[in-house]
């Protein structure tokens, strides 16, 4: 439920001051330190018997563009804020910290990404880091028309079933796909990125049931792209996991293995998983490319990518968030999964390709956030 608090203008100012100069609070900020997001690592497969070989030898680097007086306070929402992404901008706020006339102040880590409103002056303000910081409107900020046609998300020509996600009543496009080996005639899959969660800022810890949304605009999470999960979120796992081992005392949590085959629920709904490197393979192979030349072109949205979408998978490059910050929307497409490195307990794996490259399987720190796609469950003949 959304709690209100409200505040006397002047007591806020009091408040303020108090918390800054004369109540013994420590006043200094914290700052988190951007890791590089350019960790790697090789990959050996060892969940398919395909042949596809993997593509990591790539030179693209993760992360990265390669080519009244009173107050009230809403919790789950959050302002639209966007970047410089050549897909413009909607009418949105940016987040500002630098004026000296900005009150700031404490709040707790409980109200991390919710909004509070000085109903007296109109301005808004969000918990971040543990303290209020004003959201200022941008002038900068174009409008929505500027976002992507999504009228050409999906193939017209493929018949399209569909998924209701009992946790939140989502309803999600599925596509019945070929699998032609392993003695498995085919599966359904998403046809479109898993946008399950409450939205809270990008560089937010996530935990379970939170997602990011592209720039923390809430338009990108429901118009295909999805959310944005860090990799412990997407395995519905703790985020200790995301700088620890699974397995180990720190993360002491297991992947689903049926039948020998890798479906590990994660934070897909009940009944589906997290798309495998096998069932990544599946999609690689059928576009008769197993080099990934024409991935893209085949599997890609017609809206974004300009692919023929021709098996109706419907990718959409939903670009990433990294401790930089969100970068590549509409140009790269980067989808988490169920393995980690052996060595470097905060490095995962994940597939990750443009309109020119294709990497099946190539490790980044699991703090990044990326998109997921589910595949219903299925037993072996």
């Amino acid at each position: 439920m959304n709690t209100i608090k409200k505040f006397g203008l002047v007591s806020v100012v009091a408040f303020a001051m108090c918390a800054f100069n004369a109540c013994g609070d420590d006043s200094n900020s914290t700052s988190a330190s951007a890791e590089n997001s350019a960790q790697s690592s090789a990959v050996e497969d060892d969940d398919s018997s395909s042949s596809i070989n993997d593509d990591s030898s790539s030179s693209v680097t993760p992360g990265s563009d390669p080519e009244s007086s009173s107050s009230s306070k809403t919790k789950g929402s959050s302002s639209s804020v966007k970047g410089s992404e050549s897909t413009g901008a909607s009418s949105s706020s940016r987040i500002t910290n630098s004026s000296s006339s900005t009150l700031i102040l404490p709040c707790e880590a409980a109200e991390e990404g919710e909004i509070m409103t000085i109903l007296k002056t109109g301005i808004d303000y969000i918990c971040t880091n543990g303290f209020w910081v004003e959201i200022q409107s941008s002038s900068s900020a174009t409008s929505s028309s500027s976002y992507y046609d999504m009228s050409e998300q999906f193939n017209p020509d493929i018949e399209y079933g569909s998924m209701t996600d009992p946790r939140d009543g989502k309803v999600y496009k599925t596509v019945r796909v070929e699998f032609g080996y392993d003695d498995i005639d085919s599966i359904t899959i998403f046809a479109e990125n898993l946008n399950y969660g409450k939205l809270i800022l990008g560089g937010t810890v996530q935990s379970d049931s939170t997602k990011y949304c592209y720039n923390d605009d809430p338009w990108y999470c429901d118009n295909g792209f999805g959310g944005l999960y860090s990799w412990s979120n997407a395995m519905n796992f703790p985020a200790a996991c995301d700088s620890n081992a699974v397995g180990t005392d720190a993360c002491p949590e297991k992947f689903d293995y049926i039948n020998d085959l890798l479906q590990h629920q994660g934070l897909c709904p009940e009944g589906w998983h997290v798309l495998s490197i096998s069932e990544w393979d599946v999609l690689l192979k059928i576009t008769g490319f197993i080099d990934g030349s024409l991935f893209q072109r085949k599997h890609g949205s017609k809206a974004v990518f300009g692919g023929s979408n021709q098996y109706g998978v419907s990718i959409l490059p939903g670009g990433q968030w990294h401790p930089e910050g969100f970068v590549s929307m509409g140009k790269f497409a980067a989808f988490w999964l169920p393995r980690q490195d052996s060595e470097k307990g905060n490095v995962a794996f994940g597939t990750y390709f443009s309109q020119s490259t294709y990497m099946r399987a190539f490790g980044f720190t699991k703090e990044q956030g990326f998109s997921i796609r589910c595949v219903q469950n299925y037993d072996r003949k």
